[in-house]
C-alpha cells in the first residue's frame, strides 16, 4: 500500500484502542497499516521542572477503496 492509495481511518494516543480498531478492520479481511509517531518535544524549549512523558500517536490507514468497509467494521460492537 503506497502513500497515494491509502486513507486515514483512525487516530488515537491509546495503543490499546488502536490495536482493537486494527483487529476489527483485519477481521473483515481488509489490509490495515498502523503508523506510530512520537509527539514529545525534543531539543530546545524544555525548561527546568517540566515533566517529560512519552506521548505516542497511532494512525490507522487502509486502501482508499476499503474506507467504507473499514469504518463499518470499526463501528460494529464487540472486542
Amino acid at each position: 500500500m503506497n502513500i497515494f492509495t491509502r486513507r486515514e481511518v483512525f487516530v488515537s494516543t491509546s495503543l490499546e484502542k488502536a490495536s482493537q480498531m486494527r483487529a476489527k478492520i483485519q477481521s473483515g479481511s481488509v489490509e490495515c497499516m498502523m503508523i506510530c509517531k512520537n509527539l514529545n518535544r525534543t531539543g530546545r524549549g524544555l525548561y527546568y521542572g517540566t515533566q517529560i512523558r512519552n506521548v505516542m500517536e497511532y494512525r490507522l490507514y487502509v486502501h482508499k477503496d476499503d474506507v467504507e468497509l473499514a469504518v463499518s467494521l470499526m463501528n460494529k460492537p464487540g472486542f
